[in-house]
């Protein structure tokens, strides 16, 4: 009998484990140990939401809306500085790299100041070289760093090639300033361009470059004559923004003041390389100018810059290349029968000579007004 009794409560109880085992998975309410956790509202609801994703609400979509738009914004702007810095480097080679001829469609007949956004200037140095001032002079701009312009003599180029060499290899810019400093208005029409092929000849001699930018002695010009020359030769006439009138006052400290209290972006500083007191007075002028934030550019690296309109009134009369200036080359005995033959004219002594008025030839309605007419010296 007890084995039986045995039997059939191990029946009982292995028909209670398979009840409790299997009861989660029969519907709810038949056999289910917990049927309020498949019934409940609530649980329904959490598994539901488990699994589909919440509906943005409207405010939920402009915050998004608005952050893309942000982010947007922003990578225009980065691309556009990325942009501006590209355009500025390029711009800032082709200012560092320009030449006579990579302006060659840009130079305008004439210039007194240039048109720039930059504090940047043009020092321009007259009457050299000279064996005792000059080389004192490219010493100082080398140390610094900086490039200026000679507007050389024809004869003392011709005596101090070695000179014109030096400025090149330097990293300046050499320009005409005729044979021996005469008034090119007051002499014939041959004789001022003999001045000015005969000193091209002599830079094209020593260097192999043939000048492209002129500045008549004197500042004296005549409108028919400079657009005769600059038609014939495609120069540019080259005058100035400040004088400091280093000719007459051999002072150092007062060429410094002149200089400073006039400078401005974009000016042309006339200076004289062969007077002591003027380059005595150049570190100061350099450092100080340096220090106001200036750079200094050859004429061309100027014209590169300038943002004067384009009357392409040289380029349109461009000489044909054999009339241009120094080409081509004349054998050495022609050029120094040239030579004897040019009036002779001590350059340094002018001083009874009084500063006149000159009109030029009209240029860009920007730059007309500054650079059509100027109180000229003795230079």
């Amino acid at each position: 009998m007890k084995p039986l009794l045995l039997l059939s409560g191990c029946l009982a109880l292995g028909v209670a484990g398979a009840a409790f085992a299997f009861g989660p998975s029969l519907p709810f309410g038949q056999g289910s140990a917990y049927p309020e956790a498949h019934s409940s509202p609530k649980a329904v609801a959490i598994a539901h939401n488990a699994f589909v994703p919440d509906t943005p609400t409207p405010e939920a979509e402009r915050a998004a809306r608005k952050a893309k738009a942000e982010r947007e914004a922003d990578r225009a702007i980065l691309l556009k500085a990325v942009e501006v810095r590209e355009a500025a480097r390029i711009r800032h080679e082709a200012i560092m790299n320009a030449t006579a001829e990579s302006v060659a469609d840009k130079r305008l007949p004439s210039y007194k100041v240039f048109n720039v956004d930059e504090p940047w200037v043009a020092l321009t140095f007259d009457d050299g070289p000279s064996p005792n001032t000059t080389p004192q002079l490219l010493d100082m701009l080398k140390e610094r760093g900086v490039r200026a312009t000679f507007f050389v003599l024809g004869q003392r180029a011709a005596q101090h090639p070695e000179l014109l060499r030096r400025i090149v290899e330097e990293g300046h810019e050499l320009a005409n300033h005729s044979w021996n400093h005469p008034q090119l208005p007051k002499l014939s029409l041959e004789a001022a361009e003999k001045q000015i092929t005969d000193t091209a000849q002599a830079i094209f001699d020593a260097t192999g470059q043939n000048p492209v930018y002129m500045r008549p002695p004197y500042g004296a010009m005549k409108a028919s004559l400079q657009d005769h020359l600059n038609k014939k030769y495609g120069i540019s006439f080259i005058y100035w923004t400040i004088d400091p009138m280093d000719w007459k006052f051999r002072d150092p400290k007062v060429v410094h003041e002149r200089i400073m209290s006039q400078v401005s972006p974009g000016a042309i500083v006339l200076a004289h390389d062969i007077h002591a007191s003027t380059v005595a007075a150049m570190p100061q002028v350099l450092d100080d100018l340096i220090a106001k934030g200036y750079r200094f550019g050859t004429l061309s690296q100027m014209v590169a810059m300038d943002r004067t309109g384009k009357p392409r009134v040289a380029a349109a009369h461009a000489a044909p290349a054999a009339n241009r200036v120094a080409a081509p080359v004349k054998p050495a005995g022609a050029v120094q029968a040239a030579r004897t033959t040019a009036p002779a004219t001590d350059p340094t002594a002018t001083g009874s000579i009084r500063p006149r008025t000159v009109t030029t030839t009209s240029i860009a309605p920007r730059a007309q007004a500054a650079n059509q007419t100027n109180e000229r010296g003795l230079y």
